[in-house]
């Protein structure tokens, strides 16, 4: 899908679930409110939990983040809780190791910070896939809490944790039920400007969010820093895919080096066992005189 401004070359145009494109939507003060409804109609949380959101390290609309490679997450806090949600376009195998460590890592920053533990908050970390995590389940909405294995129950009456709550956008895209919730994900999801139109234009708030991702698609800085980022982005993973041939190239070269080495070996013991004295054994295999001796001296 293309976007056309007067004056300008046709260009391509960037959706929702574009990672950077995700932070500022809803990532700046004045979208807390779209925050607040996106959270509060996805998750499953106790009533109350996504209200009075504070967003912790905002966008600031005309400010660029600069770096290609910025923290993309949005980090809000309530009354209640702290929130870290993010975008995530592609699969990696540390996703979910990665995604705990960041949660653990919020709870231990809250005594860090002069808390005490009596004060520690819950910590919802969402991560909204562009991808199936759980292909087997048919559900676009997984989540993780404390639970009580021995009794069978959520461990919450004691302390309630948060945890870590998975959006399959490519699920809910296909999903029977047309809830707040399913429109808000087929949003994100929504690979062309008519597919996000047709999903937005019936809820105001949703269209609130498309208004703005029109309106980043269609600033000359926004969609030029897009543009860079995504090129960021695709180097980055050709630089992964370099490592890793350069990983298996280097693992053959020592496999052949080693097989090199076991077939000299070999040949050294059988041309001693036929009577060679070690220097010619030596100039046959390609071994030192001194490793000769040794496999001599070994039998």
């Amino acid at each position: 899908m293309t976007i056309i401004v007067p004056g300008r070359p046709t260009r391509r145009f960037f959706p929702p679930a574009t990672d950077l494109l995700f932070r500022w939507v809803f990532g700046a003060h004045a979208s807390t409110g779209l925050l607040t409804d996106l959270l509060g109609t996805t998750l499953t949380l106790p009533p109350g939990q996504t209200e009075a959101l504070t967003i912790l390290n905002p966008h600031i609309p005309g400010q660029r983040d600069g770096a290609k490679e910025a923290v993309l997450d949005v980090y809000a806090e309530s009354h209640t809780g702290l929130f870290d949600v993010e975008m995530q376009q592609r699969r990696t195998s540390d996703l979910f190791q990665r995604v705990w460590s960041y949660t653990a890592r919020a709870f231990g920053d809250q005594t860090v910070r002069g808390g005490d533990f009596g004060s520690v908050k819950p910590v919802t970390s969402v991560v909204i896939t562009d991808f199936v995590v759980a292909d087997h389940f048919g559900e676009y909405h997984h989540s993780t809490v404390a639970h009580d294995h021995h009794h069978g129950r959520c461990f919450a009456p004691v302390f309630d944790p948060g945890g870590v709550h998975v959006l399959e956008l490519p699920t809910a895209r296909w999903a029977l039920e047309d809830t707040r919730a399913v429109r808000w994900l087929r949003f994100l999801g929504a690979r062309t400007e008519r597919e996000m139109t047709m999903v937005s234009q019936s809820d105001p708030t949703i269209a609130q969010a498309a208004d703005l991702v029109r309106q980043y698609n269609a600033d000359d800085a926004a969609y030029y820093e897009l543009v860079a980022h995504e090129k960021w982005l695709w180097d980055s993973r050709s630089r992964e895919r370099d490592a890793r041939e350069e990983g298996r190239e280097e693992g053959r070269e020592e496999g052949r080096e080693e097989g090199s080495q076991t077939r000299a070996v070999s040949t050294a013991r059988n041309a001693l066992r036929m009577g060679l004295p070690v220097d010619q054994v030596a100039t046959i295999t390609g071994l030192s005189a001194d490793e000769v001796t040794r496999l001599a001296s070994d039998g």
